[in-house]
């Protein structure tokens, strides 16, 4: 039987300066059973010309060039030919292990899920990281205790849950969901119904993605009044997708974690270069989320899936209104 193939995606978007390194650890690994998909996306600089010359000299690299409609657009047409067994999603100024992928396909086909996660490192630019390839601590999870991590109390568990090019995933999962175009946050728009209907994932805590932050990376791209529109949409999102899915407590965490970012808007907004009028947009924090907590209370009374539920709404706002005392 043949081996299975893995569909490595990788949308781009003005990466000439990192995308030889990225490219390079993708086609060096020691799998090699792979379809290699680069999705320019409009760019202005050298990276098409770089992509270009790496399509003639891999025969396993397909080149799809489009205007520029953003990374989740890009990541979607390549879903769309995508041929192989597996997906794999990695960002342009990004670099892999040289195991990466033989590591993950041996961890999904070991544990018998859909979905592999690795840990990442954060590198900055200009700085080399060399990957410890000492086996690590693995853990297996069902979709359920799988969501309860997304939405975990610790920030490391949930960043590295969330982010979706840090895993390996089987590509029926992809068979009816896309990612949610023109929004400035992309992974949280799929990844929780990824996992829903997975049948698990395992985890291991061995750091084989390098995660670059760059001077335009998109985790430090400045906060704008439309980041903050699309993240209340998808806190929106997430929180009625697990309300129809009956499943109570992944809700209570999801809006824990919504709670959570509202206070983190604050400084956000308080520190961007990019939002003009930052009382207008401070107003607008506060009438949403003053709406949400409504709903919110409307749905804890629903279920009674949290105890002291007026004592819990007011520890919300308190905490939300510390923060944004912060601006003043």
């Amino acid at each position: 039987m043949d081996k299975a193939v893995i569909s490595v995606i990788v949308p781009i978007y003005n990466k000439e300066k990192y995308l030889v390194k990225c490219l390079e650890s993708i086609i060096n690994q020691t799998y090699q059973d792979l379809e290699i998909i680069l999705v320019n996306d409009g760019s202005t600089d050298g990276s098409l010309k770089i992509c270009k010359e790496y399509e003639k000299k891999d025969k396993r690299i397909k080149l799809i060039s489009t205007k520029n409609n953003g990374a989740a657009h890009a990541r979607n047409l390549a879903i769309d030919i995508a041929t192989g067994n597996y997906i794999s999603f990695i960002d342009a100024d990004d670099y892999i292990a040289k195991d990466y992928y033989e590591y993950l396909l041996t961890l999904i086909k070991e544990y018998k899920v859909d979905i592999a996660e690795c840990d990442f490192e954060l590198v900055e630019e200009e700085t080399e990281y060399f990957f410890d390839n000492q086996e690590k601590e693995i853990k297996k999870y069902n979709n359920i205790e799988a969501l309860a991590e997304l939405y975990s109390d610790d920030p490391d568990s949930h960043t590295r849950t969330v982010i979706m090019c840090n895993k390996l995933f089987k590509k029926g999962l992809f068979s009816n969901l896309r990612y949610i175009e023109n929004r400035l946050i992309d992974d949280e728009t799929i990844i929780y119904k990824l996992i829903y209907q997975s049948s698990g994932i395992v985890v291991t805590n061995r750091k084989m993605y390098a995660y670059v932050q760059s001077s335009n990376s998109t985790m430090r791209s400045s906060f704008t009044d439309k980041r903050l529109d699309d993240s209340m949409k998808v806190f929106d999102e997430f929180i009625t997708f697990f309300q129809e899915k009956d499943l109570i407590t992944i809700q209570e965490k999801a809006i824990q974690t919504a709670i959570h970012f509202y206070n983190q808007f604050v400084p956000f907004i308080r520190e961007s270069q990019k939002i003009e009028n930052k009382e207008k947009t401070i107003n607008k924090l506060i009438e949403e989320f003053e709406i949400r907590i409504e709903e919110w209370e409307n749905l804890i009374k629903e279920y009674d899936f949290l105890k002291n539920r007026d004592k819990k709404k007011n520890q919300m706002e308190e905490l939300f209104y510390q923060r944004l005392g912060e601006i003043n």
